[in-house]
C-alpha cells in the first residue's frame, strides 16, 4: 500500500495516466466498429435481462398501487405481496390479451383490405385529382402531372415490395427474436420483483461502498429521477390510451375507414414527443386520402382537436409540476437522442432532459451561486480593506 502509494506521488504518475487514457481513447475511435460489435454480441446474451428489468420496472408501480390500496389491510407483509405481485402480474397479461386480442384481427383485416385496393384508391385519387383540372380549380397539366407522379409512386412502392422480399423475411425473424427475448424477459420480470428488495439493498450496499458519505446526498436524487421516469413511463401509455380511443371514437362517429389501424398509429405515434402527433397525423391522412379525400381533412381537424386537449387538459392533469422543462430544451433532446440512441432516445427525451434539468437545480446551481457568492464577498473585503 505504501509502494502504491510512493508511485502515485510521483511527478509522472498524472502525466503517465493522462497519456494511457489518451491512447486508449484514440484505440477505441479508429476501432469504433470493432468495440461496436462486440457491444452488440454482449449486449444480444443480456437483451434478455435488461427486458425483465425493464418490465419489471413498468409492472412494480401498478403492483405497490395493489399492496398500499388493495391489499393494505393484510397484516401479513409476505402474503400480502405475493398477492399484489400476482395481482399485477394478472392485470397486465389480461390487458395485452384483450388488447391483442380486440386489434390483432382489425389491424390485418384493415392492412389486407388496403393492400387489395390499393388500385381502386389510386384511381379514385386520380379522378379526384383530376377534377381540379375539369373544373377550373387549376391546369389540366398540373393535374396529369399530379396524376402521373401519384401513379409512379405507387407502382415504386409495389416494386420495393418485391425487390425487399428477402429483407423483409430478415426483419420477421428479427422482429421473431424481439419478441422472443421480450417473453424470456417477462418470466425474468416475476422473479425481479419477488426479489426488489434483496436486489435494491444489493444495489444500494454496492453504492454507498463505492461513493461512501457522498451516498446520503445522492439518494434524494436518484430518488426523484426514479419518480419523474417511471411517472412519464406510465402517464404516457395512459396518454396514448386516452388519445387513440378519442379518435376512434371520432373516427366512428364520422363513417370513416380503417378505425383500428389508423387509431393504432395515432396512439403509437403519440408516445414520441414533439413530433410524434405530426407523423400520426401524416400516416392517417394519407391513409384515408386514398379512401375518401374528404375524410382526410376531417381526419386533420380532428388530430388537431384531440391534440388541443391533449396539450393543455390532458397533459397538465396527467404530468402536473412533474417536469416543468421548456419546449426547446426537450426539442433538443429529441433531436439529440434521436441521433444518438435512435427510436428509443426519442422516446425517453423528456424525463432525461428532466433529469438534467433536476442535476443543474440540485447540484450544479447552488454550487455556482455559492462560488458567485464567496467571489462576491472577497470583493467586498477588498474593497472594505478587510484583506
Amino acid at each position: 500500500m505504501n509502494k502504491w502509494k510512493q508511485i502515485t506521488e510521483k511527478s509522472w504518475f498524472n502525466n503517465a495516466v493522462a497519456l494511457c487514457i489518451a491512447v486508449l481513447f484514440y484505440v477505441i475511435i479508429t476501432h469504433l466498429n470493432v468495440f461496436g460489435k462486440a457491444i452488440a454480441a454482449i449486449g444480444s446474451f443480456v437483451y434478455p435481462i435488461f427486458a425483465g428489468a425493464i418490465i419489471a420496472y413498468l409492472i412494480n408501480p401498478l403492483m405497490m398501487l395493489f399492496y398500499n390500496k388493495v391489499f393494505h389491510k393484510i397484516n401479513k407483509d409476505k402474503i400480502r405481496k405475493m398477492l399484489s405481485e400476482l395481482s399485477a402480474l394478472l392485470s397486465v397479461i389480461i390487458f395485452i390479451g384483450l388488447l391483442l386480442a380486440t386489434l390483432i384481427p382489425q389491424l390485418l383485416d384493415s392492412i389486407l383490405t388496403f393492400i387489395k385496393h390499393i388500385p381502386a384508391y389510386v384511381d379514385s385519387l386520380n379522378k379526384w385529382i383530376g377534377g381540379f383540372g375539369a373544373s377550373g380549380l387549376g391546369s389540366t397539366d398540373a393535374a396529369q402531372n399530379v396524376i402521373n407522379l401519384s401513379q409512379e409512386f405507387f407502382d415504386s412502392i409495389s416494386e420495393a415490395f418485391q425487390e425487399n422480399s428477402g429483407d423483409m423475411m430478415d426483419t420477421s425473424k428479427t422482429v421473431g427474436g424481439h419478441i422472443g427475448a421480450w417473453f424470456i424477459g417477462f418470466i425474468l420480470a416475476v422473479y425481479f420483483l419477488s426479489a426488489k428488495e434483496k436486489i435494491i439493498k444489493s444495489f444500494a450496499h454496492l453504492a454507498l461502498l463505492i461513493m461512501k458519505d457522498n451516498y446520503w446526498n445522492v439518494l434524494p436524487f436518484i430518488k426523484k429521477c426514479n419518480e419523474i421516469l417511471s411517472k412519464y413511463i406510465i402517464y404516457s401509455i395512459i396518454e396514448g390510451i386516452i388519445v387513440a380511443v378519442i379518435n376512434a371514437i371520432l373516427m366512428a362517429i364520422f363513417g370513416m375507414s380503417y378505425i383500428g389501424m389508423v387509431s393504432v398509429t395515432v396512439g403509437v405515434t403519440n408516445l414520441i414527443p414533439t413530433f410524434g402527433p405530426m407523423i400520426g397525423a401524416v400516416i392517417g391522412a394519407f391513409i384515408l386520402l386514398l379512401v375518401n379525400p374528404k375524410h382526410a381533412l376531417v381526419f386533420l381537424i380532428i388530430t388537431a382537436i384531440i391534440q388541443t386537449f391533449d396539450g393543455y387538459i390532458l397533459k397538465p392533469k396527467l404530468y402536473g409540476d412533474t417536469f416543468g422543462v421548456s419546449g426547446l430544451w426537450i426539442l433538443i433532446g429529441v433531436i439529440v437522442g434521436g441521433r444518438m440512441f435512435g427510436v428509443i432516445g426519442i422516446l425517453l427525451a423528456i424525463p432525461v432532459v428532466a433529469m438534467i434539468d433536476l442535476l443543474i437545480k440540485t447540484w450544479i446551481a447552488p454550487k455556482i451561486k455559492a462560488a458567485e457568492a464567496k467571489k462576491s464577498k472577497e470583493h467586498e473585503d477588498i474593497d472594505n480593506g478587510r484583506i
